[in-house]
């Protein structure tokens, strides 16, 4: 697996060092049924940035914990059916407050975004989106 680097980490470590004297916020990783979710849910943990909620499919999520070779002894599961329910779940926990924070793992943003706007059940008209993207791009001698 590639190795993620940030090639100016001075640019975040001050946002880092601001989050770390805070709290660790309620995060919801919605669907994280992928070695990357799961270590992403991992890293935020033990960084102390995050208390991370799996909501998804257990067994799925217990098989990418396994890929990934990792324990997720003391994270709290939310069972679900498929990554649609997970989406559902995670913004309905997120409206009643039991978490602050919705992030995306392995489910099309769609599915997520649809749920987070949907006139039912929804976050609401007064909901925050802030959107985060990291391009990883090879050099261009390797292309």
């Amino acid at each position: 697996m590639p190795k993620a680097v940030i090639h100016h980490p001075g640019r975040y470590r001050g946002f880092v060092e601001q989050a770390r004297a805070l709290p660790p916020v309620a995060a919801g990783i919605v669907h994280p049924c992928s070695k990357a979710a799961i270590l992403g849910a991992i890293e935020v943990r033990d960084a102390g940035l995050m208390e991370p909620l799996l909501i998804g499919p257990e067994a799925r999520i217990h098989a990418a914990a396994e890929e990934a070779g990792v324990s997720l002894d003391g994270m709290v599961i939310e069972n679900t059916e498929h990554s649609h329910a997970a989406a559902a779940r995670a913004v309905e926990m997120a409206a009643r407050g039991q978490i602050s924070v919705l992030i995306k793992g392995s489910l099309h943003t769609d599915e997520l975004l649809a749920a987070v706007v949907s006139k039912t059940g929804g976050c609401g008209p007064n909901a925050a989106s802030v959107t985060s993207t990291a391009w990883m791009c090879p050099p261009m001698t390797s292309r």
